[in-house]
């Protein structure tokens, strides 16, 4: 958490604002001092920190700091304050503070932190308004440890009375998922120490990204504290982290600050580079943004051969030993397919559906289907073409278009380990992008070859424009080929 040595910090994560020396340190302050600041109204002020859409660089709201006239951090103040029992009506006073400044903008809410003990005070309870639409209570996840269904019924009746729940300091070593999958909060808060550096650290934007993934199962947005810099905002808003605050967006202040320009314009180029045509995410990890820049490639492909230069990139997203793309010909007994393999530089195999049941039956049904040389079960003639391949298994994934089979992608790996759910989505969705580029090829075909005057254009579709799917092709030195017989790398 941030350190609060200076009035203006922003110090995120417990109910006080402070750093975790400054939670165990010295108390320059004497007991008579928590009274003192009791007894003067002016003794506690307010400060708000933009809570930034890190979408649109717009505010969302702001978080409610306190500060103090006295000398001693923020967090020393409320420490001795509870151990002298007075850390309810302090909590209490920064709170009502806190909302003598109004509410934001419409739409935007105002944060306030309050510990989980306060919660059921008589001080505290007096200050809120009986009302809470448009008020975020913020609670620290290492002090929700030891709450217990006591706290999640009084948690429960506030949100009924419109508040929304945010759990600070995620990911500080505390409860971790256990706390969020309890208490379904609307807003996770990410500790600071996630986000430093996580431009250069791949390990915290994966464990980012596993928080950002849980949020939205729960419908809950995602808010990152203490971004520092540039380059940190960037990987946050690739990862969709919703909101974020920090010194880079705009430092605590009088109500209610605008966001900095850097940030506004940081937040606003990282949406324009989403929307612009190659814009790509800048996290690592991320399996969307790679495929998006395999569908654009694919995109200009006019025809298999074409797109057999992406069957290399599509082999490391699958985390492949090869893969294959074959195109459907022919019908009836005589269907072949026609096949091009990562490593084979554009040579082509032909081989007899009928001669593979299993391909037969998947190109029949839609389904995928995996094979392995150590299943006893597995089709013998897909069996033994894996081992003339030197692969242990195979992903087999039929290509659909307009409701009809048009050809088949095949996985391939050098390992006999299941294939997990996760990489068989992927491999559809690549199979349904390839779909997709063979028929549009095959429709310039045929209007190529119904259209004499635009001749021209059969050349421009390659092996399309010579084969067409129906009747079979003829292609006299591949059709004595009884099997695949490319090579595998």
């Amino acid at each position: 958490m941030k350190s609060c040595d200076a009035a203006d910090m922003k110090d995120i994560g417990t109910p006080y604002g402070c750093s975790e020396t400054q939670r165990h340190g010295d108390f320059p302050m004497t007991g008579s001092e928590t009274n003192d600041l009791l007894d003067r109204q002016d003794s506690v002020r307010a400060v708000f920190q933009p809570i930034v859409d890190l979408r649109t660089g717009m505010p969302r709201g702001y978080e409610a700091l306190a500060r103090f006239d006295t000398e001693g951090s923020v967090e020393q103040h409320f420490t001795l304050a509870h151990r002298q029992g007075l850390g309810h009506a302090l909590e209490a006073r920064a709170i009502q503070t806190a909302l003598r400044a109004g509410r934001p903008p419409a739409g935007q809410t105002i944060g306030l932190n309050v510990s989980p003990s306060a919660l059921f005070s008589v001080e505290v309870d007096s200050v809120l308004p009986r009302r809470l639409e448009g008020i975020l209570i913020e609670v620290t996840e290492h002090e929700l440890v030891t709450g217990g269904e006591r706290l999640l019924a009084r948690l429960d009746e506030l949100r009924a009375r419109g508040a929304r729940l945010a759990i600070d300091d995620v990911g500080a070593g505390y409860a971790g998922f256990q706390q969020l999958v309890r208490l379904m909060p609307d807003v996770v808060k990410l500790d600071r120490e996630l986000i430093t550096g996580i431009d250069a650290s791949p390990v915290k934007a994966a464990l980012v990204d596993a928080f950002v993934r849980f949020a939205r199962g729960i419908n809950a947005d995602v808010c990152a504290e203490g971004i520092e810099t540039a380059a940190e905002l960037r990987i946050l808003a690739d990862l969709d982290v919703t909101c974020g605050q920090g010194f880079f967006l705009a430092r605590p202040s009088a109500p209610w600050a605008p966001v900095s320009d850097a940030a506004s314009e940081a937040c606003g180029a990282g949406l324009a580079r989403a929307l612009g045509v190659g814009g790509l995410s800048s996290a690592p990890g991320r399996t969307g943004p790679v495929l998006e820049r395999l569908a654009a490639k694919l995109a200009h492909c006019a025809n298999p051969a074409d797109a057999v230069h992406c069957l290399i990139e599509v082999s490391g997203i699958l985390g492949a030993q090869s893969v294959a793309l074959s195109r459907l010909v022919g019908t009836g007994l005589n269907q072949r397919l026609v096949t091009w393999a990562s490593d084979d530089q554009c040579d082509s195999e032909s081989y007899p559906v009928a001669a593979f049941p299993e391909t037969a039956r998947i190109l029949k049904t839609g389904e995928a289907a995996i094979v392995s040389r150590a299943d006893p079960s597995a089709d013998p003639a897909e069996a033994a073409l894996l081992e003339e391949l030197g692969a242990e298994s195979g992903l087999m994934v039929p290509l659909i278009a307009l409701g009809e089979p048009v050809g088949l992608l095949e996985v391939f790996t050098a390992d006999d380990g299941p294939f997990s759910r996760e990489r068989i989505t992927i491999a559809r969705t690549i199979a349904h992008q390839l779909a997709m580029m063979m028929q549009a090829a095959e429709d310039r075909w045929s209007a190529a070859a119904t259209q004499p005057q635009r001749a021209h254009a059969a050349a421009s579709v390659g092996y399309l424009a010579t084969v067409p799917r129906n009747p079979a092709p003829q292609i006299p030195e591949l059709a004595t080929r009884p099997r695949r017989s490319f090579r595998l790398g």
